[in-house]
């Protein structure tokens, strides 16, 4: 771990450098790499009918339908990269109490799920409007399909995405991590609720920091969710985020961060048992401090993988 010449200035010296243990990227499947070329091919179709077909012909219904339906498959698309929106919402924060410091914001993964949703919603109700409007040949039903049925059933699955879509709002949490010299803060926000929840937890009063693993339900199973723990010395009551935390326990849900679990679990330890390092959470350009990290590690272990090979 990188130390600071206690004769430099905080504006002068170099960031010291955090290790930490990234995930393993692991292989990618025969069948991921499928899905990938697959989604993306579906994309491309789609767009192409959109425009051939749909602006074209000047068929409103089956270019907004068809719009739509690209829309979803690229939401897919990015979302089955599992790589979106992090390292991006890292920026300097100034509280009136805490003053200057660096707040982690959440990733993107709500917004691009809301566009699927509704990619899929749009093509829906188009197509049941393409066929009441008498669009057949050029519309968005199939074939064996193309019937007041194939109409009612496209219908049905529209309201259903309209129906998800108000269930992702309703549960939708935004997360905000804020490091100070003077401690940490998780903000939890429910914008469609009105609800916002703060936590601050000053550095002398944390015990200890770890990642424990949350296996969490879902339809096809369950899911494990990764969540920064911050284990305090006052309990704390009312529980503010029942799901993930404990009255002495604070947690950081890994899913939301803009960066890996491993990677915030590393910062908080080190700034924990660094309290000399926390004013470098005040210079206008820490936020680089952070999301450089992964890069770096990235670069060092290339570097040493190719020294191994070349002895």
């Amino acid at each position: 771990m990188g130390m600071v010449n206690s004769g430099s200035k905080p504006s002068d010296s170099p960031f010291p450098q955090i290790d930490w243990k990234p995930e393993p990227p692991g292989c990618a499947s025969t069948f991921g790499v499928v899905n990938l070329v697959i989604l993306g091919l579906l994309s491309v179709g789609a767009l192409a009918y959109a425009v051939t077909v749909g602006v074209a012909k000047h068929n409103i219904a089956t270019a907004v339908g068809a719009g739509g339906m690209t829309a979803t498959l690229g939401c897919l698309l990015v979302l089955s990269t599992g790589r979106y929106g992090r390292n991006k919402k890292v920026r300097q924060q100034v509280d009136p109490a805490q003053g200057a410091g660096i707040a982690f914001g959440s990733r993107r993964g709500f917004l691009i799920l809301l566009v699927c949703l509704l990619g899929g919603a749009v093509f829906c109700f188009a197509a049941w409007l393409g066929f009441k409007a008498g669009t057949h040949d050029d519309g968005l039903l199939p074939a064996s399909r193309n019937n007041s049925g194939g109409a009612t059933v496209v219908a049905f699955f529209g309201w259903a995405f309209l129906g998800c879509i108000i269930l992702l709002c309703f549960f939708y949490a935004r997360q905000t991590i804020e490091l100070y010299p003077g401690g940490v803060r998780r903000v939890m926000v429910r914008p469609f609720l009105l609800r916002r929840q703060e936590q601050f937890i000053e550095w002398n009063d944390i015990d200890s920091i770890a990642v424990n693993i949350i296996e969490q339900p879902t339809y096809g199973g369950t899911t494990k969710q990764q969540v920064v723990e911050i284990h305090v010395r006052t309990p704390r009551q009312p529980v503010q985020y029942k799901k993930f935390d404990k009255p002495d326990t604070i947690g950081i849900i890994g899913s939301l961060l803009v960066c890996p679990p491993s990677l915030m679990l590393a910062i908080l330890q080190y700034l924990h048992t660094h309290p000399d390092q926390r004013q470098f959470l005040q210079r206008p350009d820490a936020p680089s401090w952070f999301t450089q990290l992964s890069q770096h590690r990235t670069d060092r272990e290339t570097s040493t993988s190719t020294e191994d090979t070349a002895s």
